[in-house]
């Protein structure tokens, strides 16, 4: 398989490193390029393989385009192709191995897991179709890849019509995976590690390694299993599958790329093999946090990605600091978080800000008045400056294309977290937040915009500490003061030390304990850490 990793215009060689600036070019500048009822990702599909249908793997016949699955399908509409694949595959499993020789029937076995009590058929939402499930769990990764990826019942067969066998104590046994994407040739087994019996717990997972084993080395088919509801890798595995190309389409495609090879060529150029990489969750962000007191730096500024936390980790602040937390959301949807009547005193000079349609993203979005507001906001958090105010959102990042990042301004060298996270677990939270919409909105539209505020995310953090990022006052106070690190001027800074312990590099912990242990002395302040707080060991 190569995935596409950069996307180049087949007509003029532009690159661009995401699919929305590739196909805006083509709409704005080759608009008779891509054929009439194309989607953008069928017409990158075909820019590269040449194809424009697929054939039914059964029948032969043509197949239509799957925009969830970046792919053509490998079944035609016919429903009893399915079915008469199905049964072959059993045959093909019974021909080689014969049932006399299986210490399960498989299909007794599915017959049985079809009967049991928390077996059931899932409807899909788009009303494609229904797809069986055995247990809460698999049932709970349709309702995922109904309601966050966009599949529908044809997409997925449940459970999977291959057997697959392996030997346990010198016998052969049948596994049959949970499910299975045909146009992935994919192999899905949903697991929990819920407790049982430790001896049931014990012959499980000998025999669970044993299938994984089967199915890892098994080079004619893709396996992924998924753990305890866990889908953060499944998601990143299917958003490289989507943008992955067959190496056999691309062998096919020697004659066409030869016919049209100027256009060819430009998009074949980035077209690379596929690695496989995790989205890794991000570490917080932490700047000037030493500086959040009553004054010139009354405000702690927290942004971050959606469902990343920053919301809870901002009301935490509040309740512990005694400080008064204004969310950015509020402007949009007409409510004040700060108890301080802040959103009142901005209508007195805004009026006009009242009303919510001036913020409708789906229709005309008054930035102008949008950013005067937030400016008025910062305005009299800081005017206030007896009392510690929190401003939280991810529009604190807001980019324009002419001026950069629009409040870099108030943010740089004042107190900053940026929350972290990962990718995939931002747009699963987000999607799942609301899902309400979930129907309507395409399988990856949430996740492309996610990347972009991650991206956007991490420009803002490098202007801020590149432009505004003041140096630290002259002290001797410091847990680390050979880097003038962890400034610790009193008791409030001392906690602050210890709740940040764990990002401090492992060649300065010693140190950084003990000066913590010697001003918690010097400020009455009793040691405490939770059990994953690396300072724990020091106590």
């Amino acid at each position: 398989m190569r995935k596409i990793t950069t996307f180049k215009c087949p007509e003029c060689g532009m690159k661009f490193s995401s699919m929305p600036g590739w196909s805006k070019h083509i709409k704005v500048h080759h608009p008779g390029l891509k054929p009439k009822g194309y989607t953008d990702m069928q017409f990158l599909y075909y820019c590269i393989t040449g194809k424009t249908h697929g054939k039914c793997i059964q029948c032969g016949k043509d197949t239509t385009w799957n925009e969830a699955n970046g792919k053509y399908n490998r079944f035609c509409n016919n429903p009893k192709c399915k079915q008469e694949y199905t049964k072959i595959a059993k045959q093909r499993m019974i021909d080689k191995y014969g049932k006399a020789h299986l210490l399960n029937d498989p299909n007794m076995q599915r017959k049985m897991l079809k009967n049991k009590s928390i077996s059931g058929s899932y409807k899909f939402s788009n009303k494609s179709g229904y797809v069986d499930y055995v247990g809460t769990y698999e049932k709970d990764f349709l309702y995922t890849m109904d309601h966050i990826m966009g599949f529908s019942a044809k997409d997925i067969m449940g459970p999977s019509p291959h057997n697959y066998i392996y030997m346990y104590e010198g016998k052969a046994h049948v596994y049959i995976p949970d499910f299975y994407i045909p146009n992935y040739n994919l192999e899905i087994e949903i697991k929990t590690d819920e407790n049982m019996h430790h001896k049931i717990q014990a012959v499980d997972k000998v025999k669970e390694k044993l299938k994984d084993e089967v199915m890892s080395k098994n080079p004619s088919v893709n396996y992924f299993k998924i753990l305890d509801k866990d889908y953060t890798e499944f998601f990143k595995y299917l958003t490289d599958k989507k943008f992955e190309i067959d190496d056999a389409a691309m062998e096919n495609m020697n004659a066409y790329i030869q016919s049209r090879s100027p256009r060819i060529d430009a998009a074949l150029e980035e077209v690379e093999p596929a690695e496989e990489n995790v989205i890794i969750p991000k570490k917080d962000v932490i700047r000037n946090i030493e500086k959040w007191k009553p004054g010139p730096h009354n405000i702690l500024f927290v942004t971050g990605l959606s469902g990343s936390g920053k919301t809870t980790l901002a009301e935490e602040y509040e309740k512990k600091y005694n400080a008064h937390m204004f969310e950015l959301d509020g402007i949009e949807h007409g409510y004040d978080s700060s108890g301080k009547g802040i959103l009142a005193k901005v209508y007195k000079k805004y009026p006009e800000a009242k009303d919510r349609e001036q913020f409708n993203p789906s229709g005309h979005f008054n930035v102008k008045l949008y950013d005067a507001v937030i400016d008025e906001i910062i305005r009299i958090c800081h005017e206030d400056s007896k009392n510690l105010y929190i401003i939280e959102g991810i529009q604190l990042a807001d980019k324009d294309k002419e001026i950069g990042f629009a409040y870099k301004k108030y943010v740089s060298g004042q107190p900053l977290i940026i929350k972290g996270t990962s990718v995939a677990k931002s747009y699963i939270q987000g999607t799942i937040r609301d899902k309400k919409n979930a129907d309507q909105d395409p399988s990856f539209r949430r996740l492309k915009y996610t990347i972009g505020n991650d991206k956007r995310l991490q420009e803002f953090d490098k202007e801020v500490a590149k432009e505004g990022s003041l140096p630290a006052e002259d002290r001797t106070d410091f847990g680390i003061p050979s880097l003038k690190k962890y400034p610790m001027p009193d008791a409030k800074h001392v906690k602050l030390a210890i709740k940040f312990f764990n990002y401090v590099d492992k060649e300065h912990e010693t140190e950084l304990a003990r000066n913590i242990k010697k001003y918690a002395k010097k400020y009455g302040v009793e040691l405490e850490a939770g059990e994953n707080n690396r300072f724990s060991n020091y106590l």
